[in-house]
Parts: C-alpha cells; structure tokens; sequence
C-alpha cells in the first residue's frame, strides 16, 4: 500500500466530524433525560395522589359507619342522638363543618351491653376540622377529651341535614336545638389535598368526596 494512502485512511475524525457526533450525542443524553424526569415526576405525581386518595376513602368509610349508628338508643332512654356544641371543649357542635353525636353501645367501663348511659368515651364523638403540628386534619373528638387526626391535609368538611320528609334542617351555622333529633339523613363531604405539590401542575390537587348517609335508628 502506498505510504501517503496509509497516512491518509489513519487520519482519524475531522473535527467537523467530531463535533457532529458530540451534537447527536448530546441530543439522545437530553431526550434520554427528559424521559427520565418525565416517567420520575409522573411516578411522584401518582404516589402523591394515591396517599390523599387512601386518607380520604379511609377517613369517609369511618365516619359513614359511625354516623349512621347516631341516635343508638336500645334501652330506650330518650335524647340520644345528634348534639350541639354545649359541653364541647372544642365548640364544635351539629352545624354545617362539624358533627356531634351520642350512641349508647356499651356500659360505662366499656365491657358489657348498653346501659341506657353515654358516658363512655366512643359514645360521645364530634368531628370537626383543625391543626395539629401545624397540619390541618380532620379531627375526632371522644367525651374524655382525646382528639385524633382521622385525615391530614384536609381543607374543607361540609354537612347537610334532612328530616323524613327530605327537607333540609341545616341553618346557618347550626341545626336549631329542636330539629336535632328530626334528622334522619346526613349529606356529608370532605375535601382534601395532596400532601406534597405536584411535580407535574407545581401546584396541590385538591379532591372531594361525599356520601348521602341514612340514619338507622331515626324515628325509632
């Protein structure tokens, strides 16, 4: 082989060559990046989404269940039901963004059958939204005075109350003493935001859930 053709093919890239290929490189690192991010942000966003998903279900099942045994009365004792805020250290009665009542399940120790008392502590129960460490819950309140946070990041508790022939009790801001023990239907909603900003819309999203609860032992 000639030696100039040698020295010729063993040249190597030209640095228009190179410079291409840096540019090509660079652009598969960038597209290769952004899908990265894209796929991490989406993945944050979802998980994000799902824990104000599970508080919500979760904090809405709980509630359904216990408002709608309001007013549990088997010994027949009488005004055992829904509540104002009177004796409430929290003040917060049966109104439109919170709830108080009694039920009568178990006897004063909190072992045996009713007693025709509520005085045991899950007897006595009052949801209401407030802080605590500086997050806004959705709190539950027994009679002794133990406060939890049934639900963080909670923004928004709203109700509804209606007597048996469907009209609405609710007046601004509370039920009136008399209308208490007409209700026989709770229209309940809370509302809740992400724990973290979405990544994605760099904003919290904010969700609603409700449920229209009859009363089981109304009337009765």
């Amino acid at each position: 082989m000639d030696t100039r053709q040698a020295l010729k093919d063993s040249r190597g890239f030209s640095l228009i060559e190179l410079m291409i290929s840096l540019l090509i490189f660079s652009l598969a690192m960038s597209a290769i990046y952004q899908l990265l991010n894209s796929n991490t942000k989406s993945y944050s966003s979802q998980e994000n989404i799902v824990t104000r998903n599970q508080d919500l279900r979760a904090a809405l099942a709980f509630m359904v269940r216990e408002i709608r045994m309001a007013g549990c009365d088997p010994t027949a004792k009488g005004d055992i039901g829904f509540k104002d805020d009177t004796g409430v250290t929290s003040g917060n009665g049966t109104d439109l963004n919170s709830i108080r009542f009694e039920l009568d399940i178990t006897d004063t120790a909190g072992t045996g059958d009713p007693d025709g008392k509520t005085d045991n502590p899950d007897e006595d129960i009052n949801y209401y939204i407030t802080t605590i460490s500086g997050v806004q819950v959705l709190a539950r309140r027994t009679a002794d005075g133990d406060e939890q946070a049934l639900a963080e990041n909670v923004t928004a508790l709203a109700f509804k109350y209606y007597n048996e022939a469907g009209t609405e009790l609710t007046n601004n801001p509370e039920v009136s003493d008399t209308d208490l023990e007409d209700i026989t239907t709770v229209e309940l909603s809370i509302t809740a935001e992400t724990p973290k900003i979405d990544p994605i819309l760099k904003t919290k999203r904010s969700k609603t859930v409700s449920s229209r609860i009859d009363i089981r032992n109304a009337n009765l």
